[in-house]
């Protein structure tokens, strides 16, 4: 089970980007980039699991090395984490 899930949504949100930083001290974290979020998919620097969603790396034409969920694999990262955290 994934302890806290950040799921973030927008382009350049440092303030999910700090306390995710922090969090990783104490925390078990994984990050799930969706709409314009997947823009930062090989910018955020990040010593988590990182994954993006699929339809939205393929809308916005991003290439990246990060793994893509398509929506029930992203349903289940959902499901299976204790905290999830939207930004």
């Amino acid at each position: 089970m994934v302890g806290i899930l950040h799921i973030i949504k927008h382009h350049g949100d440092d303030i999910a980007l700090d306390i995710i930083q922090e969090q990783i001290k104490f925390e078990s974290i994984s990050v799930l980039l969706m709409q314009d979020g997947v823009l930062d998919c090989d910018e955020l620097g990040l010593d988590v699991a990182i994954y993006a969603s699929k339809a939205d790396v393929v809308a916005r034409g991003v290439k990246t090395w990060i793994q893509l969920l398509d929506y029930d694999e992203i349903m289940d990262l959902i499901f299976n984490s204790e905290k999830v955290i939207c930004w």
